[in-house]
């Protein structure tokens, strides 16, 4: 590695040493490799690098908050795919020798069915009465951190909603009492794949197919706990990498 690599590497350790002190979190970085479909497999125990077999490929699971250079080194040999951190920071030097070595990467999920911790979800109200309150609190019993924003119209709220999605790694949720409209503006924004929340199934279907980063909710004739498992489907299914054949136009 040179020594403007180790600078650079030195310098995205350092602020994401200062944005997990603040939030707990690092931020989302969009890595210029080829991504595969998100990969549903559980995070290793402890941090680190290992190696496994997937079928006829070798993975290796890098789990760190940053990825650099020589976290990879020496461990590239037969290796077909990379799996990260779903907000992991992949640096300039990694992504450099992820290319040279012909190798893809993905991000790690939660198995299925089972909703991410950690990762927060930031949620939008617009022209509806549905009250936030008990749908936060439920979520939040089940380790679901959630934050709302101010109640404004579709435009305005998909607008801050989508900014948060595109620039934070957030995941994010609209209530409305039109969620097509909702979709078709959150996918205006570059970055944003937003899906409609009809039922469980339909969801975890479609935040897979995608990498589903935006959810839209109609919550007219719905239960509380149906739009909680909704939410949960959601959460368990999407916010992964944006699949390869579908990155140039999605993303």
């Amino acid at each position: 590695m040179s020594s403007f690599e180790e600078q650079v590497d030195g310098i995205v350790r350092a602020v994401l040493a200062r944005l997990a002190d603040a939030d707990g979190a690092p931020p989302a970085m969009h890595p210029a490799v080829r991504a595969d479909a998100t990969a549903t497999a559980p995070m290793p125990a402890t941090n680190g690098a290992q190696t496994r077999e997937s079928g006829a490929e070798r993975e290796l699971v890098i789990d760190s908050p940053v990825v650099s250079a020589a976290a990879l080194d020496g461990k590239l040999a037969g290796v077909r795919r990379v799996l990260i951190r779903p907000r992991a920071v992949l640096t300039p030097s990694a992504r450099d020798l992820l290319r040279g070595w012909g190798v893809a990467i993905a991000t790690l999920v939660a198995p299925a069915g089972e909703a991410r911790p950690g990762r927060p979800l930031v949620l939008a109200t617009a022209e509806t009465d549905f009250d936030t309150a008990w749908l936060i609190r439920l979520l939040a019993r089940k380790g679901v951190r959630s934050e709302p924003i101010a109640r404004s119209g579709l435009v305005s709220a998909m607008g801050e909603l989508a900014e948060r999605v595109r620039m934070n790694g957030e995941l994010g949720l609209m209530l409305c009492d039109c969620a097509a409209a909702a979709i078709c503006l959150g996918n205006r924004h570059k970055g944003v794949r937003a899906v409609w929340g009809a039922d469980r199934a339909a969801t975890a279907k479609a935040a897979r197919a995608v990498g589903a980063n935006l959810l839209a909710i109609e919550p007219a004739g719905k239960g509380p706990f149906e739009i909680v498992q909704i939410v949960e489907s959601f959460l368990a299914a999407g916010g992964g990498a944006c699949p390869e054949r579908f990155i140039t136009q999605l993303d």
